[in-house]
């Protein structure tokens, strides 16, 4: 009827709600019989979007401006949870877009995604004058971070990377400069003058 389509059962009644069909096919009809395209339908707290042929879509759905959602094999769309696609990560918030910037969660942990919604993972990202680096399992890192050519950086418990001030591990001291990199000789000039102010307080002491 027009662009309407309807399916009729074996009792030649109109169906209406949910219908598989062939290997793990999904349509849906509406209490008027008409089959659903292009629009969703929320069953309890599933989400389905029926595409413009009115079958039940998987996999990412790239829809508006720059929004992207993903559907699972059982062709409900995914909340609050992660979907991988070859080597790239996805974190769909929600509402079941997927999530762009900063990502705090759990126990003060903090992941990064790009414009085009992929996780960052091994690489650096930069907020203002703020610099982040996120590590093979896509989580800011905290602490000291080897790397290149005996080359040395510190992040804050923030994830916040050190630039133009001191840090210490243990009984190391540590500097770090415009760049971000371990200074060492600022560090152990700093450790020479620290040293001389307590061995002068411990000699005004003795005195």
């Amino acid at each position: 009827q027009g662009n309407q389509l309807y399916y009729f059962g074996s009792n030649g009644d109109a169906v209406t709600g949910l219908r598989h069909y062939d290997n793990n096919k999904l349509e849906y009809y509406g209490a008027d019989h008409v089959q659903y395209r292009n629009r969703y339908y929320q069953e309890g707290n599933k989400f389905y979007y029926f595409g413009g042929n009115g079958d039940a879509i998987t996999g990412l759905r790239h829809y508006g401006n720059n929004k992207l959602e993903y559907y699972g094999t059982d062709h409900v769309q995914y909340r609050n949870r992660y979907a991988s696609q070859g080597n790239q990560l996805y974190y769909f918030g929600s509402n079941g877009d997927a999530v762009t910037g900063l990502r705090h969660y759990d126990n003060n942990k903090l992941e990064y995604y790009g414009a085009d919604h992929v996780q960052y993972r091994n690489r650096y990202y930069q907020e203002g004058n703020k610099f982040y680096y996120f590590g093979g399992n896509g989580d800011a890192i905290t602490g000291l971070r080897h790397y290149g050519n005996n080359k040395l950086e510190y992040y804050g418990t923030d994830h916040v990377q050190y630039r133009n001030r001191y840090a210490s591990q243990g009984n190391q001291l540590y500097y770090f400069g415009s760049n971000g990199d371990a200074d060492k000789a600022a560090a152990d000039k700093a450790a020479a003058e620290k040293a001389a102010a307590d061995k002068a307080a411990a000699d005004k002491a003795a005195s």
